[in-house]
């Protein structure tokens, strides 16, 4: 099936003393500090709807903090200007195709100065797109507020999937994980069952490592990420981590998991 799909990328790119948080249609795709030169490249597909979208910038100053160390040997070089600019585009895999612009946004500290480290809407536009799939999140259930037996039902699934990759279950993450594997799948125009055994080949390359191991779940340090008007919440833990790390073979591999409330039961959507 592949590939006549436009793919939906968003570019982002920053240095400096700011921090920005970048959503999509009320999904948060990042959230950066740039005292390092950093430049991300995110395929949003999946998380794209028929008719009006809106990509959203959140901006503040972000200085060093004064309680930090000095360094040992003080930089001789200029400190980094702030600068932050975000692209999406549309772009036709396997084609000459020139892509699309469709929101070039670059941030003007004159038109749009941070102080006081208050952060500002600095992009809030809307843009018509036409996908191709209704996606399962957007009929979820909006949950304005986890319930106990929400936080339950999760930690429920979070545990699943935990037990499943410290027994090397491998059927049971492709049960827990059949829609995210099989919509991402369609997000990228791939086929959901092909794309279901090149991530159990994946897993299984993965868990033959003698020095497989499953980092225990920090439960005392997870936090629920509401977003899409509470019809998706991500776990995170209060670093912004994934909950669920595993290494193997000297890198790390991450399940960073988005959850929807579907018909009174709660799903790893993403």
């Amino acid at each position: 099936m592949a590939a006549s799909i436009p793919q939906l990328i968003l570019d982002i790119n920053g240095s400096g003393p700011i921090l920005a948080r970048v959503e999509f249609n009320d999904i948060h795709l990042a959230q950066d500090h740039f005292m390092t030169p950093l430049r991300r490249t995110l395929r949003i597909n999946g998380w794209s709807l028929n008719g009006t979208n809106r990509l959203q910038v959140r901006l503040v100053s972000a200085p060093p903090s004064s309680e930090s160390e000095p360094p040992i040997f003080p930089t001789v070089s200029p400190p980094l200007a702030a600068r932050f600019s975000v692209q999406l585009r549309e772009t036709l895999p396997n084609t000459a195709d020139t892509d699309r612009i469709l929101i070039d946004y670059r941030w003007s500290p004159t038109e749009q100065p941070l102080t006081d480290r208050t952060p500002i809407i600095a992009l809030s536009q809307d843009i018509q797109l036409t996908c191709a799939f209704a996606w399962l999140w957007t009929s979820a259930t909006p949950v304005a507020q986890l319930s106990t037996s929400d936080q339950r039902e999760i930690a429920g699934l979070l545990q699943a999937i935990h037990t499943a990759l410290t027994n090397r279950a491998i059927a049971d993450l492709l049960r827990l994980q059949s829609i995210q594997v099989q919509e991402q799948a369609s997000a990228i125009g791939e086929d959901g069952q092909k794309m279901l055994q090149k991530y159990a080949e994946f897993l299984q390359e993965r868990m033959e490592h003698a020095d497989w191991q499953v980092m225990p779940i920090d439960w005392e340090n997870l936090r629920p990420i509401r977003m899409a008007g509470g019809r998706v919440y991500r776990i995170d833990s209060t670093q912004g981590n994934p909950p669920l790390l595993t290494n193997a073979g000297g890198s790390t591999f991450a399940i960073q998991p988005y959850f929807s409330k579907i018909r009174n039961r709660w799903l790893l959507i993403r």
